[in-house]
């Protein structure tokens, strides 16, 4: 009986060694997108295990899935980058088209907001406060808040509730 648990255990390994070959093939050790990358594959993982096993009760199950699906939702803002539209959004511009060429829905999706520069900047400084500087600088830090914000939430969850996920 003890070795066929052993056989058992030892293909269940193999499996999940496997399972983690295509991430491990394409990640680099400078650069912290791989990282992250497998942290959400852990946490996916995790998340799934836990939503399918027995040996939590259901408020513990509740609150560790929900933690994981938080991390993942955080992971995927912080890989993606993509806090600038988001901003833009959240100040009422119209992304309608950015959307449909990220996901892949041709060129002529594209705006080349190069060319309307002056266009968007007037309205971009129309839709700030009196109070909020102006201009590139202040986008960029404003963006980059928000990525800070998501990166410290996640921390916190791993710093806070990682433990609890074990134990």
């Amino acid at each position: 009986m003890k070795l066929k648990r052993h056989i058992s255990e030892f293909f269940y390994r193999v499996r999940r060694v496997f399972s983690y070959l295509p991430l491990i093939w394409k990640s680099e050790d400078f650069d912290y997108g791989f990282f992250l990358e497998m942290m959400k594959f852990k946490f996916t993982r995790m998340r799934d295990y836990f939503e399918s096993s027995e040996i939590l009760i259901d408020s513990d199950k509740e609150s560790i899935v929900g933690d994981l699906n938080r991390c993942l939702v955080l992971l995927d803002r912080i890989i993606e980058e993509d806090y600038d539209t988001d901003y833009l959004r959240e100040l009422g511009f119209d992304m309608t088209s950015h959307d449909k060429f990220l996901a892949g829905e041709g060129e002529k999706y594209f705006v080349d907001y190069s060319k309307k520069r002056d266009e968007f900047l007037k309205d971009f400084k129309s839709r700030l406060t009196d109070s909020t500087e102006v201009g590139p600088k202040a986008f960029y830090a404003d963006t980059n808040f928000l990525e800070k914000k998501d990166m410290e939430e996640l921390t916190s969850i791993l710093r806070d509730r990682m433990k609890f996920w074990w134990d």
